[in-house]
């Protein structure tokens, strides 16, 4: 199966949790407003084409938050988009699931690391 049919497949995993959702941006919580909401992938497409499509791997952001978190691919930004997940979309959150989405060491991000002390 190829990434498309790969989308093809499974879009309606992303739409269903899209659709449960606050209608507000999960970083800096503005409203949802021109131009909109957007989903993000934490762990991108490109690195992912067979896995990607997890409710583990979402955010809503606005369009700026969204164009922020994708100017910066790093360890530190996943830790940043990680720590949105488990505060806004707990339910979703499973560090360990998102860890296998692309094959790295279980250590490229901990709990520990995620904590905000």
């Amino acid at each position: 199966m190829n990434a498309k049919q790969y989308y093809e497949q499974n879009k309606a995993i992303r739409d269903t949790w899209a659709a449960k959702q606050k209608r507000r941006c999960m970083k800096c919580h503005s409203p949802d407003q021109w131009p909109g909401l957007q989903i993000h992938e934490m762990e991108q497409k490109s690195a992912a084409p067979r896995s990607w499509l997890d409710p583990c791997n979402f955010l809503l952001l606005c369009q700026r938050d969204h164009e922020g978190f994708h100017n910066g691919n790093t360890r530190d930004s996943h830790i940043e988009q990680l720590r949105v997940k488990i505060r806004e979309d707990a339910e979703h959150f499973s560090l360990g699931k998102w860890l296998t989405l692309r094959p790295r060491g279980e250590d490229y991000i901990t709990m520990e690391d995620l904590s905000e002390n």
